[in-house]
């Protein structure tokens, strides 16, 4: 699936309900948010070029005041997918731009 990176991980909802089905007590609190238990192992590996990257439970899981936790993987995405702030920030990111003569 195409990404672009930007500051939240969205997938095509179709896809988060499949990642948020092997979360025993997940549950959908709108079409794009999943409330999951705080204690939840949740880590998620994204592999790009073949190389895995794996994100642990304190990027994954938005912990909130009230004792509340959502996955921060959301629905939504359409044709493209994002990868943001709870990837970038566990890897070096190093873009190359090149410009057109």
């Amino acid at each position: 699936m195409p990404l672009f990176l930007d500051t939240g991980i969205q997938v095509p909802t179709h896809v988060a309900q499949k990642i948020y089905s092997c979360i025993p007590g997940s549950y959908p609190v709108s079409n794009t948010v999943w409330s999951i238990p705080c204690n939840s192992t949740f880590p998620v590996t994204l592999t790009f070029g073949g190389k895995p990257f794996t994100m642990s439970e304190r990027d994954t899981i938005k912990k909130f005041s009230n004792g509340t936790c959502h996955g921060a993987i959301t629905g939504g995405a359409h044709k493209l997918g994002q990868v943001g702030a709870p990837f970038l920030r566990n890897f070096y990111t190093y873009v190359i731009v090149y410009e057109c003569s």
